[in-house]
């Protein structure tokens, strides 16, 4: 009987030591179950040792809820942080997407623009090198023409000169009559054949009447004497010497050589002065247009540059946005699921 009390007793102790347990603070919980079962008198060693292990469970517990504790705590503010940096991040991301957005365009008008220019400076360097070489192509053609005139002229200046020199002194009493003079007078005349084309834009056509018979009959200007001249000037009781009838013929033909001569060298020099200035004018026209070509392509080179430069730039710039594009995306999702995941817990 006294045996059956004593394990009412227990278990009845025990029960009051559980509902007392959760009542009490944790820290009093092995404290207060060794006194009250002390002070019920209910023995020591089956109850004590219930106690004891009441009391160690609920320290075990009280750690394991201190961790636990600590765990959720870290967590939280690791919700706290990462939501806190996601959110700077996209709005940081965003920024720099409209950012991007404005560079973009600009940068491709520019390089459209850089395009039209480089487009335009190659037409304008393509038609300065074409207006050199068309200056150059006139400048040769004037040159070649100047040069055959010059010849022409030199030769024609070379036959009246030398027939001037071989009628030097004819006319007079001497005479020039000698074989070695008509001879040098029929090579002259030669000469003055190929003068005549010339010639006939210079004189008058009585002067150049007097050049024909000339080249066709030099020796007959070789006499001076009147009486001489008359046979074969008079025709019909006129004289044909325009010089009157007793003139010397050779006087008369260096007079109209002399004007020729005279005349072909005047425009000899008048040609020589211009193509010096036509000379002068197209090396300054040349050196403006290498001045000019060679701003040309330094522009085109700065263009160049400024276009591989920008559209570059424009290239990074479209694959940085669809990047932070994708970044933003990626971390919105991640922001979502963290604040979902924080707020379950």
């Amino acid at each position: 009987m006294q045996l059956a009390l004593r394990g009412a007793s227990a278990a009845t102790a025990v029960a009051a030591l559980a509902m007392l347990a959760s009542l009490a603070a944790p820290a009093d919980a092995a404290k207060f179950s060794r006194k009250f079962f002390q002070d019920l008198n209910v023995g020591q060693a089956p109850v004590f040792k219930a106690a004891d292990l009441v009391a160690k469970l609920e320290a075990d517990v009280i750690a394991d809820g201190k961790v636990e504790q600590q765990e959720w705590d870290k967590y939280m503010c690791w919700c706290e942080d990462s939501i806190d940096r996601k959110t700077k991040d996209i709005a940081k991301a965003n920024k720099m997407i409209a950012k991007l957005g404005e560079q973009i365009p600009k940068l491709g008008a520019e390089v459209a623009s850089h395009t039209a220019e480089i487009a335009q400076l190659k037409k304008d360097i393509g038609a300065n090198q074409e207006a050199q070489r068309e200056a150059e192509e006139i400048r040769s053609n004037e040159n070649s023409a100047y040069e055959s005139g010059k010849a022409e002229s030199e030769n024609s200046i070379g036959a009246l000169e030398a027939a001037i020199t071989v009628l030097t002194g004819a006319g007079t009493k001497k005479g020039f009559l000698e074989t070695s003079k008509q001879a040098q007078l029929i090579t002259v005349a030669a000469g003055v054949k190929t003068v005549l084309d010339e010639a006939a834009a210079r004189t008058s056509d009585q002067d150049m009447e007097t050049l024909r018979r000339f080249v066709q009959q030099p020796t007959e200007f070789l006499t001076g004497d009147a009486s001489h001249e008359a046979s074969f000037l008079q025709v019909g009781g006129r004289s044909r010497n325009p010089f009157g009838d007793y003139a010397p013929q050779s006087t008369q033909i260096q007079g109209i050589l002399k004007g020729l001569y005279d005349g072909f060298v005047a425009d000899m020099e008048k040609d020589h002065g211009a193509e010096a200035d036509k000379q002068k004018a197209f090396e300054e026209l040349m050196a403006t247009k290498a001045s000019e070509l060679k701003d040309l392509q330094a522009t085109l080179e700065q263009h160049e540059s400024d276009k591989a430069a920008k559209a570059k730039s424009l290239a990074d710039g479209k694959l940085e946005r669809d990047d932070t594009e994708a970044q933003v995306k990626a971390d919105t999702t991640f922001l979502e699921e963290t604040k979902a995941g924080c707020k379950r817990k």
